[in-house]
C-alpha cells in the first residue's frame, strides 16, 4: 500500500499566487514518476490560506488535489483530507466563547460542551470550522450515502478496502479552537470524539486503524494531550499531521513509542517560513515493513531533491504492548517528577492556588564562562537556552549553592516527559548524594530498571533502543568511584548521554577535567538579575501586575544592599513573604530581614512541633552569640569554625539556661540543613549568608550594649558596620534607647564633616553658582532640551528597563559570602569616606521610629541636606583635580575622569538628590520633607537648590500622589543649573515611570514642554508637540505587544 502525504497548500485566490502554486505542482509531477501506482493521498490541514471565502476550498479542490489525484490515478474517496488552522475562519471566532473554553482544566469539562451541544457555546465554538465542515460534506456525500464515510463537526471517519486488508481512517479537527495565532498549548480536543471513533472502527473489524491531525498533540493544552495520546499511541497505527513547516531536514518518526507517526513539510509556503516537501510511504501490509521517501524543495533549483530512503518494521502485537507499557510508564514517572518538583519550592503553600513548578519556574542565567570571567569582558556572553542543552551531548552545568541547579534538573526531566511523543527520549534523574557515602551500591542499570519498571534484561534492550538522558545531581568530581561506574555505563550505552550539576569552585571555573565520561561541555549558572525577577514575580499568583514594579525594585535595593544572593531561592523566600504580608512596603529593611529569617528558621514550624526542644527564640540568640563569637575571635579563619568548635559553642550556650534544651548535634543540623550555616570547601563552618551575618551581629547589639558602643566608637571599624547599624535601627525599642542611638550616629557624623561643612560656608545657591562660574563647562542645557524633544523620547517597557538597569550592573560581581570586615581610615576626609559617613546617618534616621523629639529630627534632617550639598562640591572638587585644564570644555570621550566630571558639574543638583534619596527616601519622612518645603518656599530665590531636592524626593516617594508639586518645582526655579536638573528629573520619570498610564504621559508631557519653553522661551514647540504624538502611538503598539518597534 502505497500513501502520499502532503500538507498545507495554502491555496490563495490572486493570479500571482495561483502561477506559484501551479508551478510547485508541475515540479512535483516531475518528481514523482507518473506511473508511480499510488493508493491513498492524505492531506494533513491547510488546504486554504484563509478560510473566511467559502469558495476558495472548492478552487482549492479543483487546483490542486482533483489533479493530484487525476494525475496518479487516486480514486476520490481515497483523497482523506482533514482541516487546519488557515482553514478556519477567523473573523467567525467568538471572543467569550474562545475564553471560556480556555479557562477550561480538566477533560471532562471539554468533552461536556459537545455532549450537551448547546447551539448558543458548542454551536458558536465551531462556527469558524463551518465553512470547512460544508466542504467536506460535499466531497464526502457519496461515501457517506453508502456509510463508508461519515463526516461530524470535530471528527470524521471513512472505512476503505485495500486488498485484503480493510483500513479505517480517523480524522480530527484540531482547528477547533484554533486561533492561529496562540495555538501552542492552547488547542483542546475532546477524548469522547476518538473514543466514539475508535468503537466505529472496532464495531467495522478494521485491520489497521490510522489518524490524521494537522496540529502535533504537542499543541493541545497538557492535560489534554496526555488524556487522548495514551489512547491514540494504544489505539491507532500511523499518525500523520502537519502545520509545523519543519525546517530541519530530518523528522522524526515515532516509531519506538507503539505508532508510526510522520510531520508532513508544507506544501506550498514562503522560503523563509519553512520547507516545501512530500512524504510516500510503501507499506507492506502483510509483513509490517516501511519504506520512507521523502523529497525536499530547493527554492534555488527549483526542484525536488529526494532524500535518501529510511526502511522500518513496523512495532506489532507484543513489541507493541511492550511499548505502550513504556509509554504509559513515563505518564506515571511525569506525575512523580513533577511533585518532586513541587516540593523544591522553598513554600509549598503556593500550589494551593493550582501553581506548580511549571508555571512558576523561569529559566536560569547559563552561559558558556563563570560570571567572574564574563564580568571582565566587554561584550556581554549570549545566554544559552534550555533547549540547547537537549540535544545528543554531555554537559556539566555549575552552580553556587542555592543557584537551582537541581531545579534546573527537574525542569528538563518534566520537559522531556511531557514531550516524549515528539522528541523521544527518556529523562532520568539521580541524585548522587544519596550514594557518597555507599559508592558500592551505585548500579545505573538497575537504577535505571526500577525507574521504568522492567526487568534488567529488557531494561538493557530499553538502554540500547531509546535514547536516554541522564540527569545527575549532586556531581562531585572526587567521587572517583561513581564516575568510574559512570564512565562504564555510557561506554556501553551508546545513546545515553548525561547533563551533570555540581558545586561550581574556583579550580572548576577554569579547568576542563577529562572524568573519563565521553566529553562534555561546561555551563555556568550566573545570577540573576531585574529581568528574570519580573518574570518570576509575574508568575507568582499574588502579586497583581500593578505591584510588579514595587516588588522588584524593592527586592533588588534589598538584596543589592545586604550582599544576599540573586538566586531563586532568596528570591522565592520574599516571594512568600509578600504572599503573606501582600505588601513590602515596610518600614525599615529590618522588618523584612525579619521576616526573612523567620522564614529560613521556619518559625511557624518550630512553634507547631510538639517534639521540639528548642525555640525559636534560643535558635536567635544562640546565631546573635555565634555571630559575635566569630566576628570577635575568628577573623583568621574568616569568621568560620571548625564543627566540633561549633558543638563546643552550642553546649556552652545551652549551659547558660537550663531551659535551653535539646540534643546539641540536632540544633547545629537543623541550622546547616535550614540554610543559615554552611559547610565551607575546606569543613569549616560559617553563616551561608553575608547579610544573614550582619543581621544577627545587629541583633546580638540587643543583649550587648557594650558592644554595640565600642563598634560605634572604633575608629577603624566604625564605617564597616553601616548594614549593621541600619538593621540595629530598624529593631523595635523604647523611645530614650532610640534617642540615644540617632544622637550618638549623628555626633559621629557632625564630627567627621565638622571641616568641611566649617570649609563650605554662605548660602548653597550663592556656592552652587560659584561652583561652576568662571569653569569652562560644556552647556549641556541645549542638548538636553534637544533630546526632549526627540521621538525616540519614549517611556520604556517594563522589559526595556530592566534590561537597561540590568546592563549597568551586569560587570558587578556580588560576592554574597561571608567577608572580612573591611578596615577604613577615618581621618581621610575623602568623598568615599565621607559619604559612606552620611549614608549610615541617613538610614539610621530613616529607619528609627518613636523618637518625640521634633528639635532633633529637625537638626538632623538639615544636617544630612546641608551635608550631602556640601559633599556634592567636595566631589566636583576631587573631579577637577584629575581634569585636563586644556581639554576641559570638550567630552573627551577617551577620558572617563573628564566626562563625568563635566556630567557632575552640570548636573549637580541631580548628583546629590539622588544620593540623598538612597539615604532618606522613604514614606515615613513625607510630612517633614512638606514642611521643610513650605518654610523654603518664603525665600525661595536663596533656596532653589534645596527645594529642588525637597521635591525630587517627593516625587520619587510617590509620583502621583505629588505630581502636582512639578509646577512649585519649575516656578521656584530660576539658576540654569537647577532648571537643567529638574527637566533631566522629569524626563527621567517619564521614561521609567509612565509607561503604563496614558494619563501621566500627557501629564509629563506638558511640563516637559513647560519647563522647556522656560529655559528656552524662543523655543518653537511644534516639532516637540508633533513628536510626542508620535510617541503616543508608538507606545500603543508596544503595548499590544507589536515587535520590531
Amino acid at each position: 500500500m502505497k500513501i502520499l502525504h502532503l500538507s498545507d497548500f495554502h491555496f490563495k485566490s490572486t493570479q500571482k499566487d495561483v502561477a506559484t502554486q501551479d508551478l510547485l505542482l508541475e515540479k512535483l509531477f516531475e518528481s514523482i514518476d507518473t506511473n508511480e501506482k499510488i493508493d491513498f493521498f492524505l492531506f494533513t490541514g491547510d488546504l486554504v490560506f484563509s478560510g473566511t471565502d467559502k469558495n476558495d476550498f472548492s478552487l482549492a479542490y479543483e487546483s490542486f488535489l482533483k489533479r493530484i489525484g487525476q494525475r496518479y490515478s487516486i480514486p476520490k474517496p481515497n483523497v482523506i483530507i482533514c482541516p487546519g488552522n488557515h482553514d478556519v475562519d477567523r473573523k467567525s471566532i467568538n471572543e467569550p466563547i474562545k475564553n471560556y473554553i480556555r479557562a477550561f482544566s480538566s477533560m471532562d469539562q471539554v468533552s461536556k460542551i459537545v455532549e450537551e451541544n448547546k447551539e448558543d457555546v458548542f454551536g458558536l465554538s465551531c462556527k469558524p470550522t463551518k465553512n470547512w465542515y460544508e466542504f467536506e460534506t460535499e466531497f464526502y456525500k457519496i461515501g457517506i450515502t453508502k456509510n463508508t464515510d461519515k463526516v461530524e463537526k470535530l471528527h470524521s471517519i471513512h472505512i476503505r478496502q485495500y486488498e485484503n486488508f480493510k483500513i479505517g481512517f480517523v480524522t480530527i479537527n484540531t482547528a477547533w479552537c484554533s486561533t492561529g495565532n496562540d495555538d501552542k498549548g492552547n488547542l483542546f480536543f475532546p477524548k469522547t470524539e476518538i473514543e466514539k471513533a475508535i468503537a466505529e472502527l472496532k464495531a467495522q473489524n478494521v485491520d489497521w486503524r490510522i489518524l490524521l491531525l494537522h496540529h502535533p498533540l504537542a499543541d493541545l493544552r497538557d492535560f489534554n494531550r496526555i488524556a487522548i495520546e495514551d489512547l491514540i499511541y494504544a489505539e491507532f497505527h500511523f499518525m500523520f499531521s502537519g502545520h509545523l513547516h519543519k525546517r530541519e531536514d530530518f523528522i522524526r518518526l515515532m516509531q519506538n513509542e507503539g505508532i508510526f507517526g510522520s510531520y508532513a513539510h508544507a506544501s506550498f509556503t514562503k522560503k523563509e517560513d519553512g520547507k516545501i516537501g512530500y512524504s510516500l510511504l510503501d507499506i507492506d501490509l502483510e509483513t509490517a515493513d516501511i519504506i520512507l521517501r521523502k523529497a525536499i524543495y530547493d527554492h534555488d533549483e527549483r526542484i525536488f531533491i529526494t532524500l535518501p530512503e529510511i526502511h522500518f518494521t513496523f512495532p506489532l502485537n507484543q513489541t507493541k504492548k511492550d511499548q505502550i507499557k513504556i509509554l504509559k510508564t513515563l505518564r506515571n514517572r511525569l506525575a512523580d517528577v513533577t511533585e518532586k518538583a513541587n516540593a523544591l519550592f522553598v513554600h509549598s503553600k503556593v500550589h494551593q492556588n493550582g501553581n506548580s513548578f511549571c508555571d512558576l519556574f523561569v529559566h536560569p542565567v547559563l552561559k558558556s564562562q563563570p560570571q567572574l570571567e564574563a564580568a571582565s569582558q566587554s561584550s556581554q556572553l549570549p545566554r544559552i537556552e534550555i533547549k540547547k542543552l537537549l540535544n545528543n551531548y554531555n554537559y556539566i552545568i555549575y552552580g553556587k549553592d542555592k543557584t537551582g541547579k537541581s531545579s534546573l534538573l527537574f525542569k528538563i526531566a518534566i520537559e522531556l516527559l511531557k514531550n516524549f511523543t515528539q522528541v523521544g527520549e527518556i529523562p532520568f534523574y539521580v541524585d548522587l548524594a544519596e550514594f557518597r557515602n555507599n559508592s558500592a551500591t551505585f548500579d545505573v542499570v538497575r537504577l535505571f530498571s526500577k525507574y521504568i519498571e522492567h526487568n534488567n534484561q529488557h531494561t538493557q534492550k530499553i538502554l540500547e533502543t531509546y535514547k536516554v538522558k541522564v540527569l545527575l545531581d549532586n556531581f562531585d568530581p572526587n567521587q572517583k568511584e561513581l564516575i568510574s561506574k559512570l564512565s562504564a555505563f555510557f561506554t556501553i550505552y551508546k545513546k545515553c548521554n548525561y547533563i551533570a550539576v555540581a558545586d561550581q569552585t574556583l579550580a572548576q571555573s577554569f579547568e576542563k577535567v577529562d572524568y573519563g565520561l565521553n566529553g562534555y561541555e561546561k555551563v555556568f549558572i550566573h545570577d540573576i538579575a531585574r529581568h528574570e525577577i519580573r518574570e518570576l514575580a509575574k508568575r507568582w499568583p499574588s502579586i497583581q501586575a500593578k505591584k510588579r514594579d514595587e516588588f522588584v525594585d524593592r527586592i533588588v535595593d534589598v538584596l543589592k544592599q545586604h550582599n544576599m544572593p540573586f538566586n531563586f531561592w532568596t528570591l522565592s523566600i520574599f516571594l512568600w513573604i509578600y504572599s503573606g504580608k501582600n505588601t513590602l512596603n515596610f518600614n525599615n529593611n529590618s522588618e523584612l530581614l525579619e521576616l526573612y529569617i523567620d522564614d529560613i528558621l521556619d518559625r511557624n514550624k518550630l512553634a507547631s512541633d510538639p517534639q521540639n526542644r528548642f525555640s525559636y527564640q534560643n535558635y536567635k540568640l544562640l546565631l546573635a552569640e555565634f555571630a559575635h563569637e566569630l566576628l570577635t575571635k575568628h577573623v583568621d579563619t574568616t569568621y568560620s569554625v571548625k564543627y566540633s568548635e561549633l558543638i563546643t559553642f552550642t553546649e556552652s550556650f545551652k549551659s547558660k539556661n537550663l531551659k535551653r534544651v535539646g540534643k546539641t548535634s540536632e540544633i547545629v543540623e537543623y541550622l546547616l540543613e535550614k540554610g543559615i550555616l554552611k559547610k565551607k570547601d575546606d569543613d569549616y563552618i560559617t553563616f551561608r549568608l553575608n547579610g544573614v551575618f550582619e543581621y544577627f551581629i545587629a541583633y546580638h547589639f540587643i543583649e550587648n550594649q557594650e558592644f554595640l558602643s565600642e563598634m560605634v566608637n572604633d575608629d577603624r571599624y566604625y564605617l564597616s558596620f553601616k548594614n549593621e547599624f541600619e538593621i540595629y535601627s530598624g529593631f523595635p525599642r523604647n523611645q530614650n534607647e532610640n534617642k540615644e542611638f540617632l544622637k550618638k550616629i549623628f555626633a559621629r557624623t557632625k564630627s567627621a564633616f565638622s571641616e568641611l561643612n566649617d570649609r563650605m560656608v554662605g548660602e548653597l545657591d550663592f556656592r552652587l553658582n560659584q561652583n561652576i562660574s568662571g569653569k569652562e563647562l560644556l552647556d549641556l542645557s541645549k542638548p538636553l532640551i534637544e533630546l526632549s524633544k526627540n521621538e525616540d523620547l519614549i517611556p520604556y517597557t517594563t522589559e526595556e528597563k530592566d534590561e537597561l538597569l540590568d546592563s549597568l550592573t551586569n560587570n558587578i560581581i556580588k560576592d554574597v559570602e561571608v567577608q572580612r570586615k573591611k578596615v577604613y581610615d577615618a581621618s581621610v576626609k575623602k568623598f568615599d569616606i565621607l559619604e559612606r559617613f552620611l549614608q549610615i546617618n541617613g538610614r539610621v534616621f530613616k529607619n528609627i521610629e518613636n523618637i518625640q523629639d521634633a528639635d532633633l529630627i529637625n537638626e538632623v534632617f538639615d544636617f544630612i541636606i546641608d551635608s550631602a550639598c556640601n559633599l556634592g562640591f567636595l566631589l566636583t572638587e576631587e573631579l577637577e583635580e584629575g581634569v585636563d585644564e586644556n581639554k576641559i570644555n570638550e567630552l573627551q570621550y577617551s577620558s572617563g575622569k573628564n566626562v563625568v566630571y563635566q556630567m557632575v558639574s552640570n548636573f549637580l543638583p541631580s548628583v546629590v538628590q539622588g544620593f540623598i534619596h538612597e539615604a532618606i527616601g522613604h514614606i515615613n519622612l513625607e510630612l517633614l520633607i512638606l514642611n521643610k518645603i513650605d518654610e523654603l518656599k518664603k525665600n525661595f530665590y536663596a533656596n532653589q537648590y534645596k527645594l529642588f531636592i525637597l521635591y525630587s524626593l517627593l516625587l520619587d516617594i510617590d509620583l502621583k500622589k505629588h505630581k502636582k508639586i512639578i509646577d512649585e518645582m519649575i516656578e521656584f526655579s530660576r539658576m540654569g543649573i537647577v532648571k537643567a536638573s529638574i527637566l533631566a528629573k522629569l524626563m527621567y520619570l517619564l521614561l521609567f515611570k509612565c509607561f503604563d498610564d496614558d494619563s501621566m504621559i500627557a501629564f509629563m508631557k506638558e511640563k516637559i514642554r513647560k519647563i522647556n519653553l522656560d529655559m528656552n522661551p524662543k523655543a518653537n514647540m511644534k516639532d516637540f508637540d508633533l513628536n510626542f504624538e508620535k510617541t503616543r502611538k508608538i507606545l500603543l503598539l508596544k503595548r499590544s505587544g507589536v515587535d520590531n518597534i
